[in-house]
């Protein structure tokens, strides 16, 4: 199961069960100096991807506005740089968790400015870290 969303701090959507689960809470940070001077006043998608300590895919999710839940709206940009999201799964083990930003609605290399991925042990029943989205330098689709 995972949790998406922001609100103030990004909201949960259903992270339900008992302790067979890892519960990872992500704060994730936009990068004030790579990410300035207006660019992330052009973020419009934020997209994460979760694979285990072998590689594989674990999941891969837009991070979406709880306040316009129907659109792909991201919630991080200019006014709001940081906020966490909550994932939970049956898996043991490390996860990394990969946030890419992009200043268009579809997920295209071109269109990426920005990117940050954290490696958490999924140790405890609840880990927490930082990943922080610092700028690609790519010049984006818009």
């Amino acid at each position: 199961m995972r949790g998406l969303g922001l609100a103030l701090a990004f909201a949960t959507l259903g992270a339900v069960g008992c302790s067979e689960y890892r519960y990872y809470d992500v704060n994730v940070i936009l990068d004030p100096v790579t990410l300035g001077n207006g660019v992330s006043g052009g973020i419009q998608r934020c997209h994460a991807t979760v694979t285990k300590a072998n590689g594989d895919l674990e999941d891969d999710f837009d991070i979406t506005d709880p306040r316009t839940p129907s659109s792909l709206s991201c919630p991080l940009n200019s006014s709001r740089t940081s906020g966490t999201f909550e994932y939970s799964t049956k898996s043991s083990g490390s996860l990394t968790f990969s946030v890419s930003v992009f200043d268009d609605q579809r997920i295209l290399p071109a269109c990426e400015i920005g990117k940050g991925q954290a490696t958490i042990e999924g140790s405890e029943t609840t880990n927490a870290a930082d990943l922080t989205v610092v700028a690609t330098g790519a010049a984006g689709c818009t």
